[in-house]
């Protein structure tokens, strides 16, 4: 049944009732409410699909760094700028393009400048929430997640600094 019981009934709960006092409805099956909801979500995918579109390519920009392996860009820069002292033995000097570098400390502080200085145009592109046709997206979690990526990178380079120049230190 379609019928929507009127409001009568449910308030005046008291009284005696021979019949359930309904408001007729229609039937989702007839042909013409089939194709005023046929109409009606082409219309919906019209006024979201382009506006939704345009907003996704927005983050285009921040695709491969929201992607970036954390753990082997840091392998990856020490080996490079990190001063790695490694055995002649070990398989990833024979699989290596490039040998360990020497430790370039101002190389790894410019990358550790460069993720600071992303993460802060990241918190300034990136608004707490933008309207798109019928829609209010919040973009807080998202600026947020790169944002901290970038500062965990940061961290994460001057950590290292301080580790390999305290390992030098030591020898």
């Amino acid at each position: 049944s379609q019928n929507i019981v009127q409001v009568e009934k449910r308030v005046m709960s008291q009284l005696f009732w021979s019949h359930d006092p309904v408001i007729m409805s229609v039937h989702p099956t007839e042909e013409w409410i089939i194709a005023l909801r046929a109409e009606l979500d082409a219309l919906l995918q019209a006024a979201t699909h382009e506006p939704l579109g345009a907003y996704l390519k927005t983050y285009d920009q921040f695709l491969e760094f929201v992607r970036l392996d954390v753990e082997a860009y840091l392998e990856d820069i020490e080996w490079k700028y990190g001063g790695m002292q490694i055995d002649e033995d070990d398989p990833r000097l024979k699989l290596a393009k490039n040998p360990p570098g020497e430790l370039d400390v101002l190389k790894i502080q410019k990358l550790s400048n460069e993720h600071l200085e992303s993460k802060r145009k990241v918190e300034e592109a990136v608004p707490d929430s933008i309207s798109i046709g019928l829609f209010a997206v919040s973009c807080k979690k998202v600026g947020k997640t790169i944002a901290e990526k970038h500062q965990k990178l940061a961290d994460s380079l001057l950590n290292m600094i301080a580790r390999k120049t305290n390992d030098h230190a030591l020898d």
